[in-house]
């Protein structure tokens, strides 16, 4: 029996978290071993095998993508000390074990791969037959997916512990809740593409975001900013859903941590809210006119089916969608169907214009809109325009309420005022956990102003005074004021 080298041993834990391993086999060229269960390590003796190792490797990947009715080994990792491929479970039979075989088990030995050659034809055919649906099935487009790297799969393998899945599931109940839409079917899956430690989420097959994440560390960030404790030593990051800075703690620092004012998260948890995140702010994208029919359908079977179609004679189901999707873009809940419905079945009689519609929508849905919004003092902290600065974004409003034009040099000097105001609004909060306030301007110039700073500004809610419920007490933080541009003879 051959032992695995110390340095090689401790060079491969850190590619794979070593629970299991054996001693395989031992040849001319390599020295071979098995990692828990799952993984064949194979150690070349010398360079010149090395060098023949890659190319057997690159002969693996092609044939990966050869669509054969065969298993063939797939590599997950590779360098110079050793070389990792996925295990393939079967027997193995030498050549001296099989001529001391008897006659009777030789013919069974050979009819089992008579039988196994059959199969393999048959499959062919049937390859061959289910072709054009084959084709079409490659055509099928995840709504969301993830797709982790190896060293990530026992995050979703609940017998080593792990809890993404669960924690997937909690976030489709979560957001059927918090914005009122039901997700599809969220799929993981292991790419062995990527960095061994890294992450991407799809959207409708197109990757939007990505991270990166340590197993076997836990995620530590300072809850009050500032500069990190000096005693914490951890790998450097940037926490992926908010872009805060961060360090990859071992488990024995987590308590140190916890005691110096620092969250600690999981892994797991770190994906999961980033995958959040990126729910939220693609929710308009993902839902669908299918999943609006289904949401009108659900109110029907909870109120009255003669009432809910009664509203739908004014509006269209691509009317709703509009609508919706409006809302979701500002993280608006849609839960409640029912009052959505009725305004704008009421308003359609006015106009049908989907930006009129959502407005009125957003004045029925005050309560929840401010709900959401209120900081944890129970207060909604906004910054709100000028009168001047107001009654210039009004003047650049087209009649139709389409589009608003402005002065690039005023633009520059509103957006400059405006992140002058919210970090002084930050930084005012001292040692507090850093809080971001909204804006508030009047109805008219709400939806325009929105639209003029949703790419500077994604996170951040614009409200007009009309949406401000009766119980809630709003709080102005700043004002946005812009000075006039001079102008001489």
């Amino acid at each position: 029996m051959v032992d695995l080298d110390t340095e090689i041993y401790r060079l491969l834990n850190k590619q794979i978290k070593i629970n299991e391993f054996r001693y395989l086999s031992s040849g001319d060229d390599s020295d071979t071993f098995l990692c828990n269960e799952q993984y064949v390590v194979k150690v070349p003796k010398r360079d010149s095998v090395r060098i023949a190792q890659k190319r057997e490797f690159e002969l693996y990947r092609f044939l990966e993508n050869c669509n054969l009715s065969y298993q063939t080994p797939a590599v997950v990792y590779q360098s110079d000390q050793f070389n990792i491929m996925k295990y393939i479970k079967g027997e193995r039979i030498a050549y001296e074990q099989y001529h001391k075989l008897s006659e009777k088990e030789k013919d069974a030995l050979a009819k089992k791969e008579e039988e196994a050659k059959v199969l393999a034809e048959k499959t062919g055919q049937k390859r061959k037959k289910v072709t054009k649906e084959s084709v079409m099935e490659l055509l099928t487009v995840e709504t969301i997916e993830i797709e982790i790297g190896y060293r990530l799969v026992p995050l979703i393998n609940v017998e080593q512990g792990g809890d993404l899945l669960e924690r997937i599931a909690q976030i489709r109940r979560q957001t059927a809740l918090e914005l009122g839409i039901v997700l599809p079917s969220i799929r993981v899956r292991d790419n062995l593409q990527l960095p061994p430690n890294r992450y991407q989420i799809n959207l409708k097959g197109v990757p939007i975001e990505n991270g990166e994440v340590y197993p076997e560390r836990s995620l530590a960030m300072n809850a009050l900013g500032g500069a990190d404790d000096p005693e914490l030593k951890g790998i450097s990051a940037i926490e992926p859903a908010f872009g805060l800075p961060a360090l990859w703690i071992e488990e024995k620092d987590k308590e140190y941590a916890e005691m110096n004012s620092y969250t600690v998260v999981s892994p797991s948890a770190v994906i999961s809210t980033h995958l959040t995140e990126v729910i939220k702010k693609n929710a308009s994208e993902i839902l669908s006119r299918a999943d609006v029919g289904q949401l009108i359908d659900n109110l029907k079977k909870e109120v009255s089916e003669d009432y809910v179609t009664d509203l739908m004679k004014e509006i269209t189901s691509a009317d709703v969608q509009l609508v919706i999707q409006n809302l979701l873009k500002e993280r608006v809940s849609i839960r409640d169907l029912r009052t959505i419905l009725e305004v704008m079945s009421l308003q359609a009689k006015v106009s049908k214009n989907a930006d009129f519609l959502t407005e009125q929508v957003r004045q029925a849905l005050s309560r929840t809109i401010c709900k959401q919004n209120l900081s944890e003092t129970g207060e909604l902290l906004a910054i709100t325009l000028a009168p001047d600065v107001e009654n210039a974004i009004a003047q650049g409003i087209s009649p139709d309420g389409q589009s608003l034009t402005l002065d690039p040099d005023f633009t520059r000097k509103l957006l400059d005022a405006l992140n002058y105001e919210l970090e002084k609004a930050i930084k005012s909060n001292g040692t507090q956990p850093v809080i971001q306030p909204g804006i508030l301007c009047s109805s008219p110039i709400r939806l325009p102003f929105r639209r003029l700073i949703e790419r500077t500004y994604p996170q951040i809610f614009v409200m007009s005074y009309n949406e401000i419920s009766n119980n809630t007490k709003a709080k102005s933080v700043g004002v946005v004021k812009v000075a006039p541009t001079k102008t001489g003879l």
